[in-house]
């Protein structure tokens, strides 16, 4: 199943965790309305990769794609604070996403 919520953890000052849930299915929805856009595009460009010999390739990239975003439900990401990169942290807490 796609990810429809994405559930935000940020940590406080205080040390308690501030959850914030934003709702991404939004996205979903103008991607699908971005597809149908550049689909005629899609096509022209299907047919001239099979008319070159290397359509196949393409073909079967499809079941990835489609498997890679619909396995994304349940993915956590976490991210430690780093002060490489220039910025000091107020706290060592990490900040974590994960698709709902």
């Amino acid at each position: 199943m796609i990810p429809l919520l994405m559930k935000m953890r940020v940590p406080r000052k205080n040390g308690k965790w501030f959850t914030l849930y934003l709702p991404i299915f939004f996205v979903w929805i103008i991607l699908l309305l971005l597809f149908i856009l550049i689909l005629p595009a899609l096509i022209i460009a299907v047919l001239l990769a099979f008319i070159l010999g290397f359509g196949w390739i393409g073909l079967r990239m499809i079941p990835l794609m489609v498997n890679t975003f619909w396995n994304l439900h349940g993915l956590e990401i976490e991210i430690q604070p780093s002060s490489k990169i220039g910025c000091v942290p107020h706290h060592k807490k990490s900040f974590g996403i994960k698709f709902i």
